[in-house]
């Protein structure tokens, strides 16, 4: 059982492999200065979240790509994992000065650095779907011209990886035949080819109006607005346990609906649907669900019976140390549309680099167990933070009310809640950052930083992560609040250990 760690330096991989998703931000000052792309902490903050910031090693690569390749100066340069995915790119950027070029089997897109804008658009492409190259995949490339040091060992699955990863996933997703796990490069890169698949389908019907319901992970928005056609329509409903509004709007519309997007939990407010009910709702009106059970974990709740296409991200949960970027993709064998959905779904998904699913077959064998102690922890912590005077709300799966009675419908287990639990200080001001939310982050003795679903605890003031460009300003913090979230709101990722140190961190913080 890990020890809570009490302190890592900012800009420190966490916990310390060259491939860690998560990178140290202690201080609020961190996390500002990460999101201002302040000079001082960027000296410091080398890597990130890897679909937000591409890794040093693949920059390397793909500088080096450019050079053999013959890809001039003045050219920006955008590694990407496959053919399909550099020409999607390039559409995506509507770059007028653009080309693609293969080097070993991957692929870099260069846009002239005078269109900025399409440049912007393109590094963007990577960040939402996940559809860039992996850092395993840039070090071995580097190591293979000379170029690089042989990596550093690391333990790796000795055998069939792909057999491995969906031998351990295939109970959490029955009755799904095992050849139909698809693993994907990133969660986001499961959702992107889950809702190609339904896009196809669905435009091939003239049905066209996307629905999103809940406020939901920042790239699946993203994904929502912008990868849709001229002739099709989204609509974002903020309520989820507003039935009347979803109701109303598909009694007008529902010859229209192509599907809805949902998560279950949602990220970060913890908040879930009447999921059965959203699934015959959509069914009746001829729509598609998507729902993605990540905040949760795979472990924790049963989605599949409940929707089409189901996503997650293996990064949290299955890749528990926190240094993967892998996710899966299914269709519900049950699904009316199954036999149409499955194909497109196959086409959709860009196959994971080998090494990268070494490293997840490596760790996913003990994804029940990480979830099951993470679980009991943040149920523990959820109720001691629910007691205490310093802390105003408490958001987690199983929280009193709508939300956790829906919650139980889809949970596994009364004793699995996923690892997240989001808090609202009693100390945050509607006038923004002060000095008491600075101070309670800022000694908060454990990893802070973005991910969750880890082995050890973790904490990041999420909204500013997530949407620095609201949290800034007094309309954006207004818009926030009006759909229920607080800018300060601390976002926490329980670890497995010893729970007694973690409420200790805890109390000792808040005082």
């Amino acid at each position: 059982m890990p020890h809570l760690p009490q302190h890592f330096p900012v800009g420190q991989r966490i916990p310390g492999s060259q491939h860690s998703v998560v990178v140290s931000l202690p201080t609020m000052r961190s996390v500002i200065g990460y999101e201002e792309r302040d000079p001082e902490t960027m000296k410091e903050v080398r890597t990130g979240y890897p679909r937000f910031v591409i890794h040093p090693i693949i920059r390397e690569a793909a500088a080096v790509a450019a050079v053999r390749l013959g890809i001039s100066e003045g050219r920006a340069v955008f590694p990407l994992c496959s053919a399909s995915a550099a020409e999607t790119a390039k559409k995506f950027s509507a770059a007028t000065d653009a080309g693609i070029a293969e080097i070993d089997g991957w692929f870099l897109l260069h846009i002239a650095e005078a269109e900025t804008e399409a440049c912007v658009r393109a590094g963007k492409y990577l960040q939402h779907t996940g559809h860039a190259l992996s850092s395993r995949q840039a070090e071995d490339w580097l190591a293979a011209q000379g170029l690089g040091p042989v990596p550093a060992a690391e333990e790796l699955f000795d055998g069939d990886s792909l057999a491995e990863c969906r031998r351990a996933l295939a109970p959490w997703l029955k009755p799904v035949d095992a050849s139909d796990i698809h693993i994907t490069r990133a969660g986001m890169a499961a959702f992107s080819a889950a809702f190609s698949a339904a896009c196809t389908l669905q435009r091939s019907r003239g049905r066209r109006l996307w629905i999103q319901l809940g406020w939901l992970y920042l790239d699946t928005t993203e994904i929502l607005k912008k990868f849709l056609g001229p002739q099709e329509e989204f609509i974002f409903l903020p309520d989820v346990h507003d039935k009347n509004a979803l109701e109303e709007l598909l009694t007008r519309r529902g010859s229209e609906l192509a599907g809805l997007v949902t998560e279950a939990p949602t990220n970060p407010l913890l908040q879930t649907a009447d999921i059965p009910w959203l699934s015959s709702l959509i069914r009746r009106n001829g729509g598609l669900s998507i729902i993605d059970p990540s905040s949760a974990g795979l472990v924790s709740v049963d989605l599949l019976p409940w929707c089409d296409l189901l996503c997650a991200s293996l990064t949290k949960y299955a890749g528990w140390r926190g240094s993967t970027m892998l996710g899966v993709a299914v269709v519900n064998p049950a699904s009316p549309d199954a036999s149409r959905l499955a194909p497109l779904l196959a086409a959709a998904c860009e196959a994971p680099y080998s090494r990268e699913l070494d490293a997840l077959a490596s760790q996913i064998g003990r994804m029940e167990e990480i979830s099951q102690r993470a679980g009991r922890n943040a149920l523990q912590l959820a109720e001691f933070l629910r007691s205490h005077p310093k802390v105003k709300k408490v958001f987690s799966p199983f929280a009193p009310g709508l939300s956790g009675d829906n919650y139980r419908r889809i949970a596994r287990d009364s004793q699995l809640p996923g690892s997240l639990v989001s808090i609202e200080l009693a100390c945050a001001s509607d006038e923004g950052l002060n000095d008491a939310v600075t101070a309670f982050y800022d000694s908060l003795p454990c990893a802070k930083g973005p991910s969750f679903g880890n082995d050890f605890t973790l904490v990041c003031p999420f909204i500013y992560l997530a949407h620095y460009d609201l949290v800034i300003n007094a309309a954006g913090r207004q818009h926030l609040r009006q759909r229920g979230l607080d800018p300060e709101l601390m976002r926490i990722s329980v670890g497995t250990e010893d729970f007694a140190e973690i409420r200790a961190a805890f109390n000792a913080t808040l005082g």
